[in-house]
């Protein structure tokens, strides 16, 4: 059946990870239509897959850790979980061991048990759960403030698995723009791109090796029209910007105030938008969203607070 049901008590990620969706999701289950099959070309921390029922998934995400961390978890789940079990167990997380395991994890051999179990450590430990390489592809994000041992979210992980190794799930590794091709009539995709930045100082887009530049969106939004025109109906969330609204100028807007945690809890909430391209198929929110406004008017408070019931605003609504 093709339905997206808000349904049961969804499993909660058990990655840190910047961007995770996790309290925009109850925006989400109303702006996602129904369809046959969920496409995510930016699987991040993968709260969308975990907190959504399609009858199928193609879940891709450009980071070839993240992408063998769930491979290995969901074939192998009993050796990741014991291997990591004793890493968490054995390993305290200050400054002198977090140094050694990062490099002891940019030595591991890519797919490997030891290097995703290595990871899980890692993002329970360095800062704010950013995951960040050099232009030599080394993981460098710095530790964090962390005074106590991490634990690993057990219960989460196994949760994770059993859903990845339901049938219609299929993990790929790889650029955004090669799922987009596959997306056609009936699919539904959600994308969560590295955002645009507000100014010159508040970038932050690489969590994959090649980063994610400006000209990358432009690919994004013309993706994004392609997949609409061949019978997909697509969502993407950005920050709200004159760029991004001039990017998807085509497209119906959804503007929201919602929590940006990238920078961990003291820093002030950022505008973002939901952008829909295609077919409504009837979900909840498309009749809220209206016409993308010209590249040059700058959005207004007005304009950023969506007419929605409170219960709908992401950082109202309880977390599922």
């Amino acid at each position: 059946m093709d339905v997206l049901l808000p349904g049961p008590r969804m499993s909660e990620p058990f990655l840190r990870w910047a961007g995770n969706k996790r309290r925009l999701l109850p925006v989400l289950r109303l702006a996602l239509p129904p369809g046959r099959r969920l496409i995510e070309p930016f699987l991040g921390a993968a709260s969308v897959f975990l907190g959504t029922t399609y009858p199928a998934y193609l879940l891709n995400d450009a980071n070839a850790d993240l992408i063998d961390l769930y491979r290995i978890l969901r074939d192998r789940t009993d050796e990741l979980l014991a291997a990591a079990r004793e890493l968490f167990r054995a390993n305290r997380s200050d400054q002198d061991t977090y140094g050694r395991l990062r490099r002891h994890f940019n030595a591991a051999p890519p797919g490997s048990l030891e290097r995703a179990a290595t990871f899980l450590w890692l993002n329970a430990t360095c800062f704010n759960g950013l995951c960040r390489y050099s232009a030599e592809g080394a993981f460098n994000v710095p530790r964090g403030g962390r005074s106590t041992p991490p634990s690993l979210p057990e219960a989460r992980l196994r949760a994770f698995a059993a859903k990845a190794r339901q049938d219609g799930v299929i993990f790929r590794q790889g650029d955004f723009s090669a799922v987009m091709a596959e997306a056609g009539e009936g699919d539904v995709v959600y994308c969560a791109p590295p955002y645009l930045p507000r100014s010159s100082t508040a970038s932050f887009t690489r969590y994959a090796r090649d980063g994610f530049p400006p000209e990358r969106h432009e690919e994004l939004a013309a993706a994004a029209r392609a997949a609409a025109a061949r019978g997909a109906s697509v969502v993407i969330s950005n920050s709200d910007t004159p760029a991004t609204r001039a990017l998807h100028a085509d497209a119906l807007l959804l503007p929201a105030r919602l929590p940006h945690l990238v920078g961990g809890p003291a820093r002030s909430r950022a505008g973002e938008l939901l952008l829909l391209h295609g077919p409504d198929r009837g979900a909840p929110l498309w009749r809220l969203a209206r016409p993308t406004e010209a590249p040059h008017a700058a959005p207004t408070p007005r304009d950023r607070q969506p007419r929605l019931p409170l219960a709908l605003h992401a950082d109202m609504a309880p977390a599922p």
